[in-house]
């Protein structure tokens, strides 16, 4: 866009409005003014647009250390103060899971709802080891009758115990 020159010149010019004088000042002035001031808009949009931008969150990296002979469980990246989703539960051969914990000796367990990642770490996991189930009633059944059948003192309760109906699946435990 080109200005005409007749717009350049110096002009003055005065008019009278209300019985008070306006002054036109210089055009080009005017122009020259409002030229460094967009100049100097523009700089300072684009440095303070610099100065504004927030570093990205920092991301860190939750692994899991399942011991010896549990399943493997991929680490996650988890951006900083935000929650880790729990993983699926490993699996380790004779053992039950139990939890996720922060330190490999076991002390403070990791709350999935309610602890945040601030730096990088590792959760350890805690087993229990499976207790053998108890054989079926059937065969509890018949240790018992073998075992009592043998003492003469025991008869009457290896009597009652023949006559015991364990179909469904009971158990029988004495402790």
């Amino acid at each position: 866009m080109s200005i005409p020159a007749k717009f350049l010149q110096t002009t003055f010019a005065a008019k009278f409005l209300n019985n008070k004088v306006l002054i036109m000042t210089n055009f080009r002035f005017f122009l020259k003014n409002v030229a460094t001031i967009a100049a100097c808009l523009a700089v300072t949009t684009i440095f303070s647009s610099c100065d504004e931008k927030e570093d990205p969150p920092k991301e860190f990296t939750v692994s899991f250390d399942t011991g010896e002979g549990g399943s493997t469980v991929a680490p996650i990246k988890v951006k900083d103060g935000d929650k880790v989703v729990e993983p699926d539960n490993p699996t380790r051969s004779g053992y039950t899971f139990a939890a996720w914990y922060r330190q490999a000796a076991l002390t403070a367990e990791w709350i999935f709802a309610t602890d945040v990642v601030t730096a990088d770490i590792t959760l350890y996991a805690k087993w229990n080891a499976e207790e053998d189930p108890p054989p079926p009633a059937e065969e509890q059944k018949e240790e018992l009758l073998s075992a009592f059948g043998e003492n003469p003192a025991l008869s009457d309760f290896a009597d009652a115990l023949k006559d015991l109906d364990l179909s469904d699946g009971s158990f029988v435990k004495f402790g």
